[in-house]
């Protein structure tokens, strides 16, 4: 099926799973997705220096999640639009103070209803 995107600044391109996008749409998507994740990181690092500045880093459990992963561009997918392992895995970030105290993968499957 064949979609024509328009964008907000009247830009627009064809698209569907058997063409690929425009190189420049492939970069915008991308760097708007490094950027965001560039911001997250930011703040999460400031929220984590408050924490140890306030004296209660060795007293709070820090968890940190997303809703859902996402496509740039593997197997021709974009955002978030389909049940491809990019997508459906999530980050799941603990520090619990005296339980978790070497930085690393475990290896360990884990569900957000764990939690």
């Amino acid at each position: 099926r064949q979609l024509n995107v328009c964008l907000v600044n009247g830009t627009s391109f064809r698209y569907n799973y058997d063409e690929a996008v425009p190189d420049w749409v492939m970069r915008n998507q991308r760097m708007a997705y490094y950027a965001s994740v560039s911001y997250v990181d930011e703040h999460v690092g400031a929220i984590l220096n408050v924490l140890e500045e306030e004296g209660v880093s060795n007293s709070t459990i820090v968890v940190f999640h997303s809703d859902h992963g996402y496509a740039l561009g593997e197997h021709g997918y974009w955002e978030k639009k389909s049940n491809f392992d990019l997508t459906v895995r999530v980050p799941l970030i603990m520090r619990v103070p005296g339980v978790t105290n070497q930085v690393g993968y475990n290896g360990k499957t884990s569900e957000l209803f764990d939690l």
